[in-house]
């Protein structure tokens, strides 16, 4: 596990709900997003790699948008986002897109397959909180 120092205060979660599907809100626009992991010095090259990326992710401007606090399970053919459920795994992405299109909308919203920039942003978000 990658491990920064300075993490910096502990903020709230902003969850929101979905009926029963807890989101939260990732906002890489918010000031100082993406500081702690920009700021990290180091020599270990992995690490160096990850931070090139987010350094990628910061200069595209992701666009603020909800993740849910759970990764995806089948419950027959719906998906569910629940605790303790074991997440469905080995499905191509044309199977998740087109589960993502079924799913009712969330505050007026379109359930999407996420962006390789917004998991990384999910993954800073992971390091400030």
């Amino acid at each position: 596990m990658i491990r920064f120092k300075n993490l910096g205060r502990k903020r709230k979660l902003g969850i929101v709900y979905a009926d029963d599907v807890p989101l939260v809100l990732i906002d890489p626009t918010s000031e100082g997003f993406f500081e702690n992991v920009l700021g990290y010095v180091t020599e270990n090259e992995k690490v160096q790699t990850f931070i090139e990326a987010i350094k990628e992710v910061k200069e595209e401007g992701v666009k603020p948008f909800l993740k849910p606090i759970f990764d995806p399970s089948l419950d027959g053919k719906d998906v569910v986002f629940k605790a303790g459920r074991t997440p469905a795994v080995g499905h191509s992405y044309n199977f998740w897109k087109q589960k993502a299109e079924k799913m009712q909308t969330v505050q007026e919203k379109k359930w999407s397959v996420g962006s390789k920039h917004q998991y990384y942003a999910f993954l800073v978000w992971m390091v400030n909180s």
